[in-house]
């Protein structure tokens, strides 16, 4: 997965200025990522406790958690920043950018 095109951040901000930045929008654009972290995070927690290594099944689920933690806050601070983010973007050059006009 590589990083999102212009074009596709421009459409996000667009969204988040049409619709607010609420936590259900950003699940819904999360969640095959998040799918994915927790398929490939529990499976290296249930691998760890089946080769009877519970300590680093610790860790690895510690670590899970905390990434988590990290990108919940993280939205939590983007949420709070968003007014001043919304007064000073340029909105033409971001609707611009979302249709595709990149010249």
């Amino acid at each position: 997965m590589g990083w999102p095109a212009d074009q596709a951040l421009a459409t996000l901000m667009l969204e988040y200025r049409d619709n607010g930045v609420t936590f259900g929008h950003f699940l819904r654009k999360s969640a095959k990522g998040y799918s994915q972290f927790v398929v490939i995070m529990g499976s290296a927690v249930a691998a760890l406790a089946w080769l009877d290594v519970p300590p680093l099944a610790e860790v690895m689920a510690a670590f899970a958690c905390g990434a988590l933690l990290r990108d919940f806050a993280w939205f939590r601070i983007s949420k709070r920043q968003w007014p001043f983010r919304d007064r000073t973007t340029d909105w033409d050059e971001v609707e611009r950018i979302a249709a595709g006009d990149n010249a």
